[in-house]
């Protein structure tokens, strides 16, 4: 039997229990690869256009692990967004992408 992370519980207005999954037969490490970083850069040289749901979807990750991949090379410098949330693009910064 594969052993999975033990359930978290929080109380606030109710009581929650977070369990969360386990793929590929390992349990998650909490860091996101380097390369996804890459990845993503590759897929807004090829697209600016791109949203954020359509390279969770092509990565196989969450929108939420995007945008904190985002979030970081946004930090760093490497890329930007351009124009409104809807409509926008993103735009990578000339000497950030090393």
């Amino acid at each position: 039997m594969q052993a999975t992370p033990e359930p978290e519980f929080a109380v606030s207005d109710g009581f929650r229990t977070i369990v969360r999954r386990v793929q590929g037969g390992e349990e998650p490490s909490g860091k996101t690869s380097g390369k996804t970083s890459g990845l993503i850069l590759d897929m807004i040289r090829r697209q600016p256009e791109i949203t954020i749901p359509e390279m969770a979807e092509a990565l196989g990750k969450s929108t939420r692990a995007i945008e904190m991949q985002l979030a970081k090379l946004k930090q760093s410098g490497k890329v930007q967004r351009v124009g409104p949330a809807k409509g926008g693009r993103w735009e990578i910064i000339e000497g950030g992408d090393e």
